[in-house]
């Protein structure tokens, strides 16, 4: 769940008293995701997220670009590895739920295309 502190506005309520999905259910934060994501790739794992370095993934980038994706903002969040090439995009798209279309689709395959196995 974007932004990972829990604080988004579109996180639902499971109960009356308040409790909310990301309370319940540990699948739903993504910061642990991130520092596994960071470890793997070799980089500098932070061990707390960080709101202030980004509103929405608690961590610092290397370089941090507003973007239109189709007709919807994106703010693109990257991270260099040792050979200060990308290495890890994270793009997170306002108003728009976790499911691909068209503009995502093709914005995606340009980053990926660039690695092989």
């Amino acid at each position: 769940m974007i932004p990972v502190d829990g604080s988004s506005k579109n996180s639902f309520p499971v109960d009356d008293q308040g409790t909310r999905i990301q309370d319940v259910d540990p699948r739903v934060p993504i910061f642990p995701l991130l520092q596994a994501y960071m470890k793997v790739n070799g980089l500098e794992v932070p061990e707390d997220m960080d709101m202030k370095a980004n509103e929405w993934f608690g961590i610092k980038f290397d370089a941090t670009n507003d973007i239109m994706l189709g007709e919807k903002s994106a703010q693109e969040n990257i991270l260099n590895g040792a050979d200060g090439q990308p290495i890890m995009k994270l793009v997170a798209i306002k108003d728009q739920a976790h499911w691909n279309w068209k503009p995502e689709a093709a914005y995606l395959w340009e980053f990926f295309k660039g690695f092989s196995r």
